[in-house]
Order: structure tokens, then sequence, then C-alpha cells
């Protein structure tokens, strides 16, 4: 090869090479811009919504149909598991312990302001980042339709006449319905053992036992009881809301009856702590479409499902679901110290006597 050639080619090969290196280092360049862009628009892959009940349940179908609903406002697939087991405390520790990025949201339930008090877990509301509620529905106290009884009133009459008689469920012992029943006996200067609190295994079983005349009264909310209540084969005796329920405004509350109390079940959206504040407000945004129905899929929405459900589609902003959850939490530590602690039940003043099973010195 002569000289002229040889240099040529060498010129040639170092050119191509520099060419070469400089379009590979360009091609990493942009993929990382781009990169860049993708990460920074949120959501860019499917969020996962852990409801901690298992399927068919009212939590599992509230939670379907806010996935539903999401997807279509965060243009993004929204994928409900049921993380079941321990009394709640598995889909909330999956929720609320999983990484603080804005893809896994929980549903979040009335015991998560019951479970940490019992010491089955250490999460409490102030371990969320709560995005906003949809729903509450009070409890409310059933008896047959031909029972004597017709309000509140009758109801106390015969508890003074005949304390301890009377057979009641509606759940497991230290259960929401439970609470909410002594709750009201602690209310007006009762003791829990006025009643026979018959453990079972939600508002289904004890409404059957109710109607084969194995149960005197249940206590559930109203959405629990339709196809009886409408069929007149129970009534109810009063609701333990602030205001008459939606779809009910014949069900007198215990307030308008005399009995200052209240406890409603309650059901909302939270993300782990620590979860960007972007992306907090980008989810809180969705979800307040959602819930207030501006978010309409196939001429149907949220707001309308619960309708048909006849769930009680009362929201709230975070502010105020924080406010509400702290009042809670606060009455149903109260509630459960008196259900479980036997000094408590004696009437002795103050808290953490040590006999108790649940924990104490936190009200």
């Amino acid at each position: 090869m002569s000289k002229n050639k040889f240099l040529n080619s060498f010129f040639h090969n170092k050119m191509n090479h520099h060419f070469c290196r400089n379009l590979f280092s360009a091609f990493l360049l942009l993929s990382f811009i781009v990169g860049c862009s993708r990460d920074e628009t949120y959501p860019n892959r499917p969020i996962t919504l852990v409801c901690p009940w298992s399927v068919g349940g009212g939590t599992d179908l509230c939670s379907r149909q806010m996935a539903h609903f999401l997807k279509k406002e965060l243009g993004t697939p929204v994928n409900v598991i049921n993380a079941t087991g321990g009394r709640g405390v598995t889909g909330l520790s999956k929720s609320l312990n999983s990484k603080p990025d804005g893809y896994t949201i929980g549903t979040i339930t009335l015991e998560l302001n019951m479970l940490h008090w019992q010491g089955l877990t250490n999460l409490t509301y102030e371990d969320a980042e709560l995005l906003f509620s949809f729903n509450e529905d009070a409890a409310a106290i059933f008896v047959p339709f031909d029972s004597p009884m017709n309000s509140m009133k009758d109801l106390m009459d015969e508890i003074e006449k005949n304390p301890g008689k009377l057979r009641v469920s509606g759940s497991a012992m230290g259960a929401a319905w439970h609470l909410a029943m002594v709750g009201w006996l602690e209310s007006a200067g009762r003791s829990n053992t006025d009643i026979k609190w018959v453990p079972m295994g939600g508002a289904g079983p004890s409404l059957q036992e109710l109607a084969s005349n194995g149960l005197d009264m249940v206590c559930c909310s109203l959405p629990e009881t339709e196809a009886l209540y409408r069929a007149k084969k129970i009534k109810c005796l009063g609701v333990m809301s602030e205001e008459r329920a939606p779809g009910y405004e014949d069900v007198k509350t215990l307030k308008e009856q005399g009995f200052d109390w209240s406890l409603v079940g309650w059901r909302g959206l939270a993300v782990p702590k620590g979860t960007p504040p972007d992306r907090v407000e980008r989810l809180t945004k969705a979800i307040e479409r959602v819930v207030k129905g501006e978010t309409v899929i196939e001429g149907k929405t949220f707001p309308d499902f619960m309708a048909t459900k006849n769930f009680n589609n009362k929201w709230r902003k975070r502010g105020d679901f924080k406010a509400f959850l702290k009042d809670n939490n606060e009455k149903l530590g109260k509630t459960q110290l008196y259900v479980f602690c036997n000094r408590c039940v004696a009437g002795v003043e103050g808290y953490g006597c040590g006999e108790c099973v649940i924990s104490v010195g936190k009200v």
C-alpha cells in the first residue's frame, strides 16, 4: 500500500470512529432525556389499589368501582388486589408500608382506628397520607318487625326491666358493631353486661339468626339490611348518625330520641407517608372528581353506583378527613377500654390499670 493510501485509510477510519462514538453519545443523551421526561410524568405505569377485605364485600365493591373511575381520571390502569387477614391488618400494612411513590393506594376503613388499641398493629391514621373519604354508614339497631319495641326508649325500658337478657349481635366481639352497641350503653349510663352479645361473623349471619328468632336484636348498618328491611321482615329503632341516613329518612337518629351517641363505619383512600406532595395532589384531585360525580363512564358515575347499593356517598377532603379520624380514634379507644377492661366497666376512674387486653394509656 502506498503512503498516501495508507494515510487516507487511517484518517477515514479515525473519522468514522469519532462519528460513531459521537452518535452513540448523542443516543445515550437522548435516552436519558426521554427517560427523565417519562419519570416526571405521573402516573406512567399501573397503580395498585389494596383492599383489606375479601372479594364481594362492601369495601371490595367500592374499591373496584373507585379503581374503574380512577383509571379514566389518571389515564392508567388501577388494579385492585385483596390483601385479607388479621381483621384488616394485612391489607392496611401492605398499603401503608409500601414504597411511597404514589403507585400503591390503600382503601382504609374504621378498623385502622380500632386495631392498634387491641395491640394487633402499630399503624394508626397518623401513619397514612390521607387522600379522601368517600363513604360513611352509621350503625343502627334492628329488631324483628313484629317486636313490641318501636323506639330507642322502648329498648332502654326493656333493658332496665331485664338487664342481660337481650341476645344481640352484628359482628365479632370487639368489632365495629359491638363497639357501637356498647358505646351507646355507656353513653346512656348503662353497662355492657346489660345485653348478651353473641359473637358472629358479621351482619349477614347475624340477620339470619334474627330472622329465625335466634337473636333479639342486631346492630349493623342500614345498607346491610336492605332486603329484609324493605321486605318488612325487620324494623329499625334508630340510627347512630348525626343526621338521618339518605334513603332511610323514616328512621330517626338516636339524638332525636334523646341519646347523645353516634358511630359510623367509614371508608377512604390513603397512600404511605412520604409520598411526594405533587403525586398526593394529583391523586387527590382525581379522587375528588370521582366522588363528586364529575367522572362519567357510559353515562354512569361513582355516586350512581353508591346509590344503587344504598351506600352513603358522604365524602371528606383531606383536612376534614384527618380531623374526623382524630375524633373517631379517640372515641373508639375509650369505647374499647370500656368493653374490655374490668375496672372501666366497674366504673373505676382512670385508665392503665394493667388488666386490659388492649393497649392502655393512649386516650
